[in-house]
């Protein structure tokens, strides 16, 4: 694989990284607010003591989208490793000018 792909592809993985981990974090904030809404149901309702032990906790969803974040942020950090650096760019030489024939010598 061309280093360039290479790049190309670790920076695809990092996206899918970054999108893996928005998706948890907001899986889980909805988690949380539905707890939050059911306690303050539960404070406004006479069943009250039915949902005593109700906790935020992390969705599946969200697991999983982590997991799919770490895998691909070591994909993209493998990648990037293995493309090496990019190579600096070479100085140019000095180009002399050519006179032509046609040109006349002074």
């Amino acid at each position: 694989m061309d280093p360039k792909q290479m790049k190309l592809a670790a920076i695809v993985s990092f996206v899918i990284c970054a999108v893996c981990l928005f998706v948890a974090f907001e899986r889980y904030n909805s988690n949380a607010d539905a707890v939050r809404a059911m306690k303050q149901l539960q404070s406004s309702s006479p069943l009250g003591g039915m949902f005593q032990n109700l906790q935020p906790s992390t969705p599946a969803a969200a697991k999983y989208a982590l997991f799919f974040a770490v895998i691909s942020g070591v994909a993209g950090g493998i990648l990037l490793v293995k493309a090496g650096p990019s190579p600096s760019p070479q100085p140019s030489s000095p180009r002399t000018r050519r006179t032509s024939e046609s040109e006349p010598n002074s």
